[in-house]
């Protein structure tokens, strides 16, 4: 069941939100707390925000998706999840 949440929430797109670390990288201050403390707060920030568009237009796109032959299979299109589940999931 896990799984399905983290499907829900697309944790796989994640990755492209390291991007915001790349600063830090060229100005050499990777590794200084005061920077890097910044930078994890806004890559956890722009991952909560992403995930919860993510679940929001797949609530908003329910129908389409449930007749689309690869997006029939994602949690909410398929029934894995609810949608008053996937509201708590955005609240969260």
């Amino acid at each position: 069941m896990i799984a399905q949440y983290l499907r829900l929430i697309r944790v796989h797109h994640w990755i492209k939100n390291f991007f915001v670390f790349v600063p830090l990288i060229f100005a050499q201050l990777l590794f200084e707390t005061e920077y890097l403390e910044k930078v994890i707060l806004a890559f956890i920030a722009f991952s909560v925000v992403t995930s919860m568009i993510y679940v929001l237009n797949d609530l908003f796109d329910i129908e389409n998706d449930r007749n689309h032959p690869r997006k029939k299979f994602r949690p909410l299109a398929s029934g894995a999840i609810s949608k008053k589940t996937a509201v708590i999931v955005i609240a969260i």
